[in-house]
């Protein structure tokens, strides 16, 4: 008896019309009374999801729902309707050619349906790729950042001076004006509002150096003034004076640096340095404590070494349920949860890591146990071992190199990690960046940006050769 083909007929005589008619006026209708109903079930619950994902796209969040009209966005509907009506359309081609014992393709309706998820998932996030070329954004601090990180400085003589300033206005103000050091600043007006523009005068100045200018909010905290995203600094002329407008909130400070030394490490240049160590020193921590926890649980975690009675296998899926579980949650959302335990600081990202890395690190060594020769194993149980014996004697010897390989691929991992746990308050280089962000300090940014880049690449190179010798 020969085998049917797939063009065979189908198992209903139906006129391809007829089965086209019928899928024209509801899909995959041609296609089941054909007797491809699977086929037609999945035809018709495809168009109802799109249909529905259509409505939802086009649907207002502050929409009261009086009549489906109101709620629905006119412009959006006909462009994503444009590929539903496309599989439809096919929808009836493919029951005529079912009808007659064949089918059609199913490029075009996957084709089309993946087109309207990405319109949908476009809309649905609202992308503009116009702010990459917005002329406010930080885009050449950033790059001249980059080019000029800060690591290295020069001694310097400073003429830094201090104007106070008041804002609201009270009956009694500040002066406006300060001398120190043989320089002299003035401020347009002693009081305001804050956003209100002013201009600032000085004189005794370095001559053709820039100068910084900053403002100081009453607790003593300092930040660069900005205009235009821009960091302000103003050249002084070559008497020594500078005049700017500014936009001043509470008081004005020029800071002007003249280099006289030998290159030095600069105060960022040790906080980059003194934060990567942190980092790195966190993430062997961490990876060397998920090790140690690690080991045990994988064996745990392993088929062939929980397999022999009920109650090992009982043990072997409570342990896989929990690494499972414990892997799900991504270390930055532990750093989340633990920064209110143990506040801010190196522990927060220690504990964090170590967490996630004992469940994808016992995972690993699991599955490296599982794919040892079991001939060992078999030879040392027909001795009458012990399972501790057996693990001793059969498994470890094998398995030592594929879990060095590991550990060494999960330090690199938690080295990355750990930069951005940083950003929660886990300590290390992380958690200076969003100071020097708010301070539009880009170079620092720069300078820890690159110290990243070479320590990863060191270490992902470092990771390759070990696992490659030894994984």
């Amino acid at each position: 008896m020969a085998a049917p083909t797939l063009n065979a007929a189908p198992s209903r005589v139906v006129p391809s019309p007829v089965a086209a008619f019928a899928s024209l006026i509801v899909p995959g209708a041609g296609q089941a009374i054909s007797g491809r109903w699977q086929r037609g079930l999945a035809l018709l619950l495809m168009i109802v999801a799109l249909l529905l994902i259509v409505f939802w796209t086009g649907t207002r969040p502050d929409c009261t729902a009086r009549t489906i009209g109101d709620c629905f966005n006119q412009s959006s509907r006909p462009f994503l309707l444009i590929p539903v009506a496309a599989i439809w359309l096919w929808g009836v081609w493919d029951a005529a050619r079912v009808a007659q014992g064949g089918r059609a393709s199913r490029a075009l309706p996957f084709v089309a349906g993946a087109l309207m998820l990405y319109a949908v998932g476009w809309q649905v996030t609202r992308i503009d790729f116009g702010q990459l070329f917005n002329p406010a954004a930080q885009t050449g601090g950033i790059l001249s950042a980059l080019a000029n990180p800060d690591y290295v400085t020069r001694e310097t003589e400073d003429k830094i001076i201090r104007v106070p300033f008041e804002s609201p206005c009270s009956e009694n103000p500040p002066p406006g004006r300060a001398e120190s050091g043989g320089v002299t600043a003035t401020l347009s007006q002693r009081c305001g509002n804050e956003g209100d523009r002013f201009v600032l005068t000085a004189s005794g100045l370095f001559p053709d150096l820039d100068a910084e200018l900053w403002w100081v909010n009453p607790i003593g905290q300092s930040q660069r003034l900005v205009r235009d995203s821009q960091a302000l600094i103003v050249k002084s002329d070559a008497s020594g004076e500078l005049t700017a407008e500014v936009d001043m909130p509470v008081g004005a400070v020029f800071a002007q640096y003249k280099p006289t030394g030998a290159l030095e490490m600069s105060e960022n240049g040790r906080l980059i340095a003194k934060g990567m160590g942190e980092t790195i020193s966190m993430a062997l921590l961490a990876t060397i404590l998920s090790a140690i926890g690690a080991i045990p649980l994988s064996f745990l975690a392993a088929r062939n070494l929980m397999g022999g009675n009920r109650a090992t296998r009982s043990m072997y899926y409570l342990m896989r349920t929990f690494l499972n579980t414990l892997r799900s949650i991504e270390s930055l959302i532990l750093a989340i949860i633990l920064v209110n335990w143990t506040g801010l600081g190196p522990l927060t990202g220690v504990l964090a890591l170590s967490l996630h890395s004992v469940a994808a690190l016992g995972k690993l060594y699991s599955e490296s146990v599982e794919n040892i020769d079991p001939g060992p194993i078999e030879a040392i149980r027909a001795t009458g071992a012990t399972w501790v014996q057996t693990v001793r004697y059969a498994v470890l010897p094998q398995v030592i190199p594929p879990f060095l390989g590991y550990t060494i691929y999960r330090w690199d991992i938690n080295v990355r990690m750990a930069v951005v746990i940083g950003l929660v308050g886990g300590g290390g280089i992380g958690q200076l960046l969003p100071q020097w962000i708010n301070q539009n300090q880009f170079r620092a940014i720069g300078g820890a940006f690159w110290a990243i880049v070479v320590v990863v690449a060191v270490l992902d190179f470092v990771s390759a050769k070990a696992r490659e010798r030894w994984g």
